[in-house]
């Protein structure tokens, strides 16, 4: 097939050139031409004739390319490249980075976008593989290939290209040849392989590469400590390095594991023995520098091929395809399946089961091996990255690395040893090793203060700081070192430097012992009790400096400094978060953390955060499971499950507004039986207890809407609150299923009371009316709080869509009431249809609340709000502290907004509906007919133009947290202003004027203040969760809810003032001046004497 695909790569430690080399593998499986190089290698000439390029790039450092890109890159960059040099290419770009470092993915990002401004068309969206997630890259660079090549079938109109991925047709990279395959040498002389360094030559074209000496390999930690931390010191003359600077070091497998790997392969007959030597010459693709030498196998296998390898889905399918034996074979085929790829986590990923396991598990399999195909199977051994913990200065000539070794345990029999680390720590002095210095991420401004924070070997690079400041007789009163270990006489590493420091040097060291007292105490704690030097410090312009990332304490850490920045600096919860990440973006607040299979995915608002597992490491910059330390199996990720861990690292949308639309319709759900009720007043006043139906003289039609406020009022504001303080039925979602079915079966109730004849038991009637709306209302209250709680979980637009529906629901409400008026052959049949009506809705809600969890989105956002919960738990009992909700700390933050949700419901509902329907047509001309005057101007036109007040805070919210109180209070006037108007109460005699007589100008009036509510209530019960620490948000939300019915019902009560206001001639006397003639003309004038 004439056709061609170039795959460059740009790769620091060779993982972007193993993906690079699949991408190839899988296009010489389809029958296509390839060729695969570093970006460096490739002649810049053949631009001009190519037509797909597919470029896969590692980041190193602080966002920089790799050292193989650097060339390319700088060709990139020229100004005189004209932006249509690349109108022929399509292209693809796949980044390989780190989500726990700032610059996730940035020399990809950057590359994609300047082949872009180059004219270079994109042939699919850049594809960002992380190594924090389960599957490590994987996860991404598999989806991202099979959409490489579905889009180049489309685009090339190739209609015989196999997409599956035949994977039955080995590729191979390297010609192989056995010079010699006499057996020279007995299994038990193996150590000979690991005498000599194959890297030596390689030296030869790097001159960053230096050769060093083992002068000290000390244990800093007890003896009886479990965990093992090596401070190895390095000498080299005319060493050069600064503080922040990492050391790269290539490790070699141990005696044990050679051993192992060869019993292996001869226990199935593989017959390879470690005396062999090897040629690999080129095939397809270059051969690597360490490998053009002559080697024997023993030395490849002692010191290029990495036995500690996790084998990934590629080695899979070329273990698949040399497979014979079926069951072996159909279990290799599932974990080359998408479908299988939560199997092969579990059995590679999850116990950290190395090649040498794999190759023992799949006896038959691994007999149809030979050395071709080992070179296909087998990784190389990856450089090390290390902070640096000496100065140059202080410690001239040498370089010192502070290593935590790896020994924990899995579910597999032997215990799993880290390759660099064990292999560091068995290093004995004068032995000689290899390694390179580069640029960390860390950047030291001389003149600016520091606040230091390295727990266990996160210390390292502050140590390096701190001993060059000192040598360099440097002011070290500027910096705050905080320091975390167990015991401060068990693995406090480097005591004796740090306290010579803060006695001669005046360096200001604050430690937390977490093993030495009852309770745990982390640095998170001991920041807090500085906080306010803390603060003090960051208002001098300090910089703030985070190194390890053991358990929670990078998040822990960054939630102290955001309660010190609120607390001393008078800020709200939203402002102190906006401080500390104006302080990352502008690299004042700099983090670096452990490989990635020492962590596992956390998001919050702010974006992708990570929260590692337990133990104590190594300051380390390049993947790879070192470091922890740790005693036990903390590598199976408890409680992260895959969805779950897919969900972060692809935080969903809310697709087609399904989940605001739920919560819209949960918010018409929660008014819904008040207003059925009321809406029925009829039914019950004027049908079910009129003298005409029951034939006696009672007070039951008289009274029935009174107590109907009462029992449907206070159940519901008492459950509002208790809902919040006591957990009702379990958690929310047990709360919000049982109110709505406790709801759903009084609805029942209710119709089938209404189809029943009552006649006879007026008082029964009565009495089971009031019981049945008062467990309705306590079964609302429950739910309505639930929902808010619920709600306050999400984005705030969400809470914002509650409010909405409330207010359709009151618009829904309006227009039934008006179509009843016309439609309706009586009461009875009326109300039945409210009845209904209430039940089918509650009915959707029941059914569309338990499909939430099935929503990607929703539950995104309730993995995020569980975490935050959680990271509290373990905070507090840590602590020794008993879990309890801080609700007067709750109530603090967020007091602001609890009193404008009150105020703008207490306003609403003391003119909403008991004045405005209370409000008279002023003009017979007037364009609404009289029978349907309240009904549109009061009902219809408040909810409506509420709904669109709603609406509009959804799109838009102004003022800001700390100025809505303003537009909230100034609601009030409304109260002046209603009553101003031609506001009549039954019986009743005015002796206020009517200054606004004008039903245009009332309908005016009636807008606004319906406007207003929907805008400021929702915008109030938005902003309430934001006020406080996510984890608290739902609880926030809760409150806002009961300050809503508090809001209610309290205007309620204030909505039976405004008859005494305007009969009140005392009240009146002032305004009698002004009006004195209209004052004398309405003494006279009562509602029944009003003529329209």
């Amino acid at each position: 097939m004439d056709f061609s695909i170039t795959i460059l790569y740009a790769s620091e430690t060779g993982t972007a050139q193993d993906v690079a080399e699949q991408i190839w593998k899988s296009a010489k499986r389809k029958g296509l031409n390839s060729i695969v190089s570093a970006l460096d290698d490739y002649d810049l000439a053949n631009f001009d004739s190519e037509h797909l390029m597919v470029f896969v790039v590692a980041t190193t450092g602080q966002g920089d390319p790799p050292d193989n890109m650097k060339q390319f890159w700088r060709f990139l960059l020229r100004k005189s490249l004209p932006p249509s040099m690349l109108d022929n290419i399509r292209y693809g770009v796949i980044g390989l980075g780190d989500s726990s470092y700032k610059k996730f993915n940035f020399a990809a990002k950057k590359l994609n976008k300047r082949l872009a401004q180059l004219g270079g068309i994109q042939l699919l969206p850049i594809g960002l593989a992380d190594d924090q997630h389960d599957l490590g890259i994987d996860a991404v660079v598999s989806p991202w290939v099979q959409e490489l090549w579905e889009k180049i079938i489309f685009i090339y109109n190739i209609p015989d290209l196999n997409i599956s991925n035949n994977i039955e047709r080995i590729i191979e990279r390297y010609k192989i040849s056995i010079l010699d395959d006499s057996k020279q040498r007995s299994s038990t002389e193996i150590a000979y392989y690991l005498e000599t360094d194959i890297y030596t030559q390689e030296m030869n074209i790097k001159d960053e590469m230096k050769i060093g000496v083992i002068i000290e390999n000390t244990r800093t930690t007890a003896e009886d400590h479990f965990q093992d931390v090596r401070l190895i010191k390095i000498q080299r003359e005319d060493i050069i390095y600064e503080p922040g600077d990492i050391i790269y070091v290539r490790p070699k497998n141990s005696l044990k594991q050679i051993e192992k790997f060869f019993n292996v392969l001869n226990d199935n007959n593989v017959l390879l023995c470690p005396d062999m030597i090897i040629q690999v010459s080129e095939r397809q693709i270059k051969v690597p520098y360490v490998l053009k030498q002559t080697l024997t196998l023993g030395e490849i296998v002692a010191q290029y091929w990495d036995l500690n390898y996790k084998p990934r889905r590629s080695t899979f399918e070329i273990l698949y395809q040399i497979s014979e034996n079926e069951l072996e074979k159909e279990k290799l085929h599932e974990f080359t399946m998408p479908g299988g790829q939560e199997e092969l986590y579990d059995y590679v990923n999850r116990p950290r089961r190395n090649i040498i396991e794999v190759l023992a598990d799949f006896p038959h399999t691994t007999s149809k091996l030979n050395i071709q195909i080992l070179f296909e199977i087998m990784s190389p051994i990856k450089p090390r990255a290390f902070s640096i913990a000496s100065s140059a200065i202080s410690t001239k000539n040498e370089i010192h690395m502070l290593v935590a070794v790896v020994n924990y345990k899995t579910k597999l029999f032997e215990r799993r040893l880290g390759l660099c680390s064990n292999w560091l720590a068995n290093l004995k002095v004068k032995s000689k090793i290899i390694f390179w210095i580069r640029k960390g991420t860390f950047i030291f401004p001389s003149n600016v203060p520091k606040i230091l924070i390295g727990p266990g070997t996160g210390i390292a690079p502050f140590r390096s700081l701190l001993l060059e400041k000192a040598a360099m007789k440097q002011d070290l009163t500027t910096c705050l070192l905080f320091f975390g270990c167990r015991y401060k006489d068990k693995d406090y590493h480097c005591k004796e430097d740090f306290i010579n420091l803060t006695s001669a040097t005046g360096l200001k060291l604050f430690c937390a012992f977490s093993r030495d007292q009852e309770h745990k105490i982390y640095v998170q704690h001991i920041i807090r009790e500085n906080n306010f030097l803390c603060w003090e410090f960051l208002q001098n312009g300090a910089n703030i400096y985070l190194a390890g990332s053991s358990k929670d304490m990078p998040n822990n850490v960054r939630d102290e400094f955001i309660d010190l920045v609120k607390e001393n600096g008078k800020l709200t919860y939203e402002q102190a978060v906006n401080f500390i990440e104006q302080l990352e973006k502008n690299n004042r607040y700099q983090k670096i953390g452990a490989g990635p299979e020492e962590q596992t995915l956390l998001k919050d608002s702010s974006g992708i955060r990570i929260v590692p597992a337990k133990g104590s490491e190594p300051v380390r910059l390049s993947p790879g499971w070192e470091g922890t330390g740790r005693p036990d199996d903390e590598l199976n990720f408890k409680g992260v499950t895959m969805d779950q861990a897919d969900l972060e690292i692809n935080p969903p949308r809310d697709r087609l507004n399904l989940v605001f639309s739920i919560l819209v319709l949960h918010g018409i759900g929660v008014l819904m039986p008040w207003n059925m009720f009321i809406t029925a007043k009829d039914y019950f006043v004027n049908y079910k207890l009129s003298k005409e139906y029951i034939e006696i003289e009672s007070n039951y039609s008289t009274n029935f809407l009174s107590y109907l406020g009462f029992a449907s009022q206070i159940p519901n504001l008492l459950f509002n609150w208790l809902n919040i303080f006591i957990k009702i039925r379990g958690n929310l979602t047990t709360r919000i299923a049982w109110g709505i079915f406790v709801q759903i079966l009084i609805f029942l109730f209710t119709v089938v009371l209404a189809m029943m004849d009552t006649s006879q038991w007026p008082g029964i009637f009565f009495w089971i009316t009031m019981i049945s709306v008062i467990i309705l209302n306590i079964a609302n209250g429950i739910y309505q709080n639930s929902v808010f709680g619920m709600a306050a979980k999400l984005p705030g637009k969400y809470t914002g869509a509650v409010i909405l529906g409330s207010n359709i629901s009151g618009t829904f409400t309006a227009v039934i009431n008006l179509i009843s008026q016309i439609m309706a052959p009586n009461a009875r049949t009326a109300a039945i249809y409210y009845f209904i009506t209430a039940l089918f809705i509650l009915l959707a809600c029941f059914d569309t609340y338990f499909a939430l969890p099935l929503n990607r989105f929703y539950r995104y956002h309730e993995l995020l709000h569980q975490k935050e919960l959680n990271k509290r738990q373990l905070e507090n009992s840590t602590r020794g502290k008993k879990e309890e909700l801080p609700y007067w700390k709750i109530v603090s933050q967020c007091s602001s907004q609890l009193f404008n949700i009150f105020i703008v419901f207490f306003v609403t509902l003391a003119l909403f509906p008991s004045v405005q329907s209370d409000i008279k047509r002023s003009s017979a001309e007037f364009i609404i007919p009289l029978d349907f005057y309240v009904s549109i101007m009061c009902f219809l036109t408040f909810n409506v133009t509420a709904m669109i007040g709603s609406s509009i805070a959804s799109m838009v919210q102004w003022p800001s947290e700390k100025y809505l109180v303003i537009p909230n209070v100034l609601r009030i006037f409304y109260i002046p202003l209603f009553l101003f108007c031609n506001y009549y109460p039954a019986e009743t005699k005015r002796y206020l004027p009517v200054f606004i007589n004008n039903d245009w100008a009332y309908l005016i009036i009636g807008i606004t203040m319906g406007v207003s509510h929907g805008y400021l209530s929702s915008i109030s019960m938005m902003y309430c969760p934001r006020m406080v620490e996510p984890q608290y948000a739902s609880i926030a939300g809760m409150f806002g809810a009961a300050s809503l019915v508090t809001g209610i019902f309290s205007g309620i009560l204030f909505s039976f003032v405004m008859p005494i206001v305007i009969t009140q001639s005392a009240f009146c006397y002032g305004l009698e001046k002004v009006k004195r003639s209209e004052v004398q003309d309405s003494l006279a004038i009562t509602v029944n004497d009003i003529s329209i």
